[in-house]
């Protein structure tokens, strides 16, 4: 099963171009008339076991076909070909299906009990709306983490429970989906169930639903289910549509019906259905393979050993994102001054030594595939000065002029907002002959600044 990047138990139909990266296996009918097989040479001609020989295994091919293939070609017809290319001289036609190699009857029954298997486990974790991840089972399991989806049908996914996942994200196009905001569960295979309502179909929309994780850990297990008892019906059909505008990367699985390849993006793992063909018929797109990330290096089928990703595969891409938002508050500090015939007398706020106070907070690290380090700086004191000036005559007696001033100088390192109000009142006192005239000018001096940085790295494949 791991030697193919693609295995299909009924038939298996393209155009014309485009091929697929790694060796092909189809128990129907091939109806590709022009197509590459094993673009990447996977297979190896002068091995001895007959599989890992193989470039194209298929019940029949139609003809004629125009093919460039790297491995043996097994077919259980003769077909006819415009144009057959080798791409390696030891390679062979064979005529030999079903006799020298595996029966898809026998392969077949396991793959399904494979699939059930998967669909029978407890959810151990589950991806909520917010774009976290929670653990919600403990299982003494190695091998796997659990994401249990659905049901799901053309509408959607349901999400009730706390075992159930949210799929808006992840598989719904909801969003610009990066991986989950505090990473996925390190150490095991991650297993995507994805439940389907017995004959409904699902579109895959999310431009990348495996962002955040190596696609050699990725496993989506479509399968169909009785939405009455909750239990998988193995003879029942469902449909998948891949609309990704990136790669799905992984296994995925849909072994009760068709899989359908839209026109942008590709499937990058490995592709198991019943059968395949394009979304549009005009439009296609080549099948990718793990490529040399963990090819050969999965011991048995369903992968299970592949766990922590090989540091040697995967480049770190660090953004670093720096905003400053100014925000002011203004308090007027008021000064007063109290007037008589003959005297002025002013009383001046003082203002406090340490004015501008810094408070500095950082919220927790997570050392994750995705980490967010958040610094943010606050002034929490906000200063207004006012400078009055007050001239008062005193016209009873003699011409005494009474000048009082008061201000304050400021000085600080950081950048201070300012403002003036320039206010003149003038007052009489008939009864005394006094005319008071006060000139107030408020100044407004003022700063918040909070300054926000941003961190991101985001451990992705690298293409």
């Amino acid at each position: 099963m791991n030697h193919f990047t693609g295995i299909f138990y009924g038939n298996f139909a393209t155009k014309r171009h485009y091929g697929i990266y790694g060796p092909l296996a189809v128990g129907g009918l091939a109806s590709i008339p022009e197509y590459s097989l094993d673009v990447r040479r996977l297979a190896n001609c002068s091995a001895t076991t007959p599989t890992e020989r193989l470039g194209l295994y298929a019940k029949a091919l139609l003809s004629p076909a125009s093919l460039r293939i790297y491995g043996d070609l097994d077919t259980g017809n003769t077909p006819g070909f415009l144009q057959l290319i080798n791409e390696n001289f030891q390679c062979k036609v064979l005529n030999t299906f079903g006799a020298s190699n595996f029966q898809f009857d026998d392969l077949w029954p396991s793959a399904i009990q494979m699939s059930s298997f998967l669909a029978s486990q407890v959810a151990t974790h589950a991806l909520r709306a917010d774009g976290s991840v929670d653990e919600v089972f403990s299982t003494k399991d190695q091998r796997f983490y659990i994401f249990q989806f659905g049901p799901c049908d053309s509408t959607g996914c349901k999400g009730a429970g706390n075992f159930v996942s949210d799929a808006s994200r992840i598989l719904l196009g909801s969003g610009d989906w990066q991986g989950p905001t505090n990473g996925y569960p390190q150490g095991r295979m991650i297993v995507f169930n994805v439940a389907i309502a017995i004959g409904e179909e699902i579109s895959i929309t999310t431009a990348r639903p495996s962002s955040g994780l190596s696609g050699c850990r990725v496993i989506y297990n479509f399968y169909p289910i009785n939405t009455k008892t909750s239990v998988i019906d193995t003879n029942a059909q469902i449909t998948i549509h891949r609309l990704t505008s990136d790669k799905m990367e992984g296994l995925v699985m849909n072994l009760y019906g068709p899989i359908y390849d839209g026109p942008q993006g590709n499937f990058a793992g490995q592709l198991v259905g019943r059968s395949y063909q394009w979304e549009n018929p005009s439009k296609g797109v080549d099948i990718m393979d793990y490529q040399d990330d963990c090819y050969g290096k999965f011991n048995c089928w369903i992968p299970t050993n592949f766990t922590d990703p090989y540091s040697d595969l995967y480049t770190t891409v660090a953004t670093e994102t720096t905003t400053s938002t100014s925000v002011t508050r203004t308090t007027v500090n008021q000064v007063s001054t109290e007037f008589s015939a003959t005297t002025t007398s002013t009383r001046t706020i003082l203002l406090p030594k340490d004015l501008l106070d810094v408070h500095t907070s950082h919220s927790t690290l997570i050392i994750t595939e995705l980490d967010t380090v958040t610094v943010t700086e606050k002034v929490l004191n906000v200063l207004t000065v006012v400078e009055t000036s007050t001239l008062s005559v005193d016209e009873t007696a003699s011409s005494t002029t009474y000048l009082t001033l008061t201000s304050q100088v400021i000085e600080t390192d950081r950048p201070i907002n300012s403002t003036s109000t320039q206010v003149d009142q003038e007052t009489s006192f008939l009864d005394l002959d006094t005319t008071t005239t006060t000139t107030t000018t408020q100044y407004a001096y003022s700063i918040e600044e909070q300054t926000t940085t941003t961190t991101t790295t985001i451990i992705q494949l690298v293409d």
